[in-house]
């Protein structure tokens, strides 16, 4: 399972938010094992802040560490 979660703040014109991707091995039973976790931190102005740019944040996230595991 892949997750990315999402919390924002708002400041006026301005919005922080902080981006987690996870990714959990899938079991028949039992809990989810969590193999990997990573996060960053981003500071923009809110014309800026869309769903767009949020995912992109996720999608290059999950990018880089499935490569980090699982090099070509």
């Amino acid at each position: 399972y892949l997750f990315c979660e999402v919390r924002a703040a708002a400041a006026g014109a301005l919005i922080a938010y902080t981006y987690t991707v996870s990714y959990f091995a899938y079991e028949r039973a039992g809990v989810q094992r969590l193999l990997w976790q990573n996060s960053g931190i981003v500071t923009v102005g809110s014309a800026l802040f869309t769903s767009e740019s949020v995912a992109k944040n996720c999608i290059d996230t999950f990018a880089a560490e499935w490569l980090k595991w699982n090099p070509k």
